[in-house]
């Protein structure tokens, strides 16, 4: 985040950079100048692994990588410092023991015994490696050897103090050699300057470590002061492409979320188009249906009408009996298929049923029974769900047929065509108002 970015490029400015040169190409290319041609880039370290980081998360890594070095680097200086301080301590004890030497009032009968360094007083890291060894007792000499003795008493002398010859108390031999002991002191003067020397060598060389660590110090600060700078320019130039390229991120996110709300459209306008297309098939299949229906019935009409023609005609062969029975047959049938509250009509009394009909009467229970039948057939039909577009046609050809000849049963016969074209209960409505205007 920007958040996340801006803290990392603030802890960047007391660390080191990410790249092991601190040369780079200003151009954006990869070359450099006459004195380099090209520039290396850096490769991956050993250290890294396969995951991704973002540049920013490179760079805080390297950034707290160059913090340890640093950190161990004031460590060591630490630890040189105190070794500096240590050594200065001991300058300082050589020097005040030089003083005390030099003081009569300290002089004991012991100098003999007396030590800097009472463990290891030559060891390499000793600043008295360099001076005569100590014997821990003098050996007795005579007055014969005048030569050894002055050695021996010089050497004591000298390890034990580093500045002075040893002038312990030796009553029983001082008043045979007094020449002895002015040459001893002429030498004692040279060891003394010997031991100056020995002891400005040793400041030299602190003073020598002191500087080479100061300008080790200085040399550690540069560099990573080069890197740091480095590193802040390559994060300089990090946020500098994330703000460039963020204007285009914001419109491509603004677009995806354009064309997501557009395909959520689309697919609601396409369940739309679905639910009503579906609705459309459906109208049109109970359509179908409708139409299929009347078109047997307009059948069954004609296939009455003609069985009434044909009764018209030949009146006189049809018996009563025969009507009769034909009409108890249709009358069960219709009776299974619709009820008895649909036949009131077609209740004949045991009386009724032993007269004779006239022939207008029998024709029209014929043709009652007739439709009827042909009525059954058609609810068998929906039921099996095949019906036949030419009975629909007959049905209503006939129904037209009986709605222009037969002025007594007009309305009937245009109820028939009304149902048969499947007209609307306002449809009808206003054909009724109509026709009975016209009538009028």
């Amino acid at each position: 985040s920007d958040l996340d970015s801006v803290k990392s490029y603030g802890s960047a400015c007391s660390t080191a950079s990410a790249c092991d040169h601190a040369h780079f190409a200003l151009n954006g290319t990869t070359w450099s100048g006459r004195s380099r041609k090209y520039v290396v880039h850096c490769s991956n370290h050993n250290t890294e692994t396969g995951e991704y980081l973002t540049p920013t998360q490179r760079a805080a890594k390297q950034i707290r990588r160059y913090q340890t070095l640093l950190n161990d680097a004031k460590k060591e200086i630490d630890e040189k410092d105190r070794e500096i301080l240590r050594l200065t301590k001991e300058v300082v004890e050589l020097r005040l023991y030089k003083a005390s030497l030099n003081s009569p009032d300290e002089r004991t009968d012991s100098s003999d015994a007396l030590t800097v360094k009472e463990n290891n007083p030559f060891s390499p890291e000793s600043p008295c490696k360099d001076l005569p060894e100590e014997n821990g007792e003098k050996s007795p000499t005579s007055p014969g050897t005048p030569e050894k003795r002055v050695e021996v008493d010089l050497t004591l002398s000298l390890a034990d103090s580093g500045h002075f010859e040893d002038e312990s108390i030796h009553s029983k031999e001082e008043t045979a050699i007094c020449p002895r002991i002015d040459a001893t002191d002429d030498k004692g003067e040279g060891n003394e300057e010997e031991r100056r020397k020995i002891v400005a060598l040793y400041e030299e060389r602190i003073e020598e470590m002191h500087r080479r660590h100061v300008d080790e110090v200085q040399e550690i600060k540069q560099k990573h002061n080069d890197k740091v700078e480095s590193l802040l320019n390559q994060l300089q130039d990090v946020n500098t492409r994330y703000c460039e390229l963020r204007p285009s991120m914001d419109a491509a996110l603004v677009r995806v979320k354009e064309l997501e709300e557009e395909l959520e459209s689309t697919k609601t306008m396409l369940n739309e188009q679905k639910t009503l297309l579906d609705e459309q098939e459906e109208r049109n299949k109970q359509m179908y249906l409708k139409m299929y229906a009347k078109g047997q019935e307009a059948a069954r009409l004609e296939q009455a009408d003609q069985i009434f023609d044909n009764a018209q005609q030949d009146t006189p062969k049809v018996t009563v009996a025969e009507l009769l029975q034909q009409l108890s047959v249709t009358q069960a049938e219709l009776e299974n298929i619709k009820g008895t509250s649909y036949l009131p009509q077609l209740h004949l009394s045991a009386d009724r049923s032993q007269c004779l009909l006239s022939a207008q009467e029998a024709v029209s229970l014929w043709v009652l029974a007739t439709r009827k039948a042909m009525y059954r057939r058609i609810v068998e039909s929906r039921k099996k769900g095949t019906l036949d577009p030419e009975i629909t046609l007959q049905f209503l050809k006939s129904a037209i047929y009986y709605f222009l000849t037969d002025k007594e049963n007009h309305h009937g016969h245009l109820n028939a065509i009304e149902s048969i074209l499947g007209f609307t209960d306002n449809e009808k409505l206003n054909i009724d108002k109509i026709y009975r205007s016209t009538r009028k």
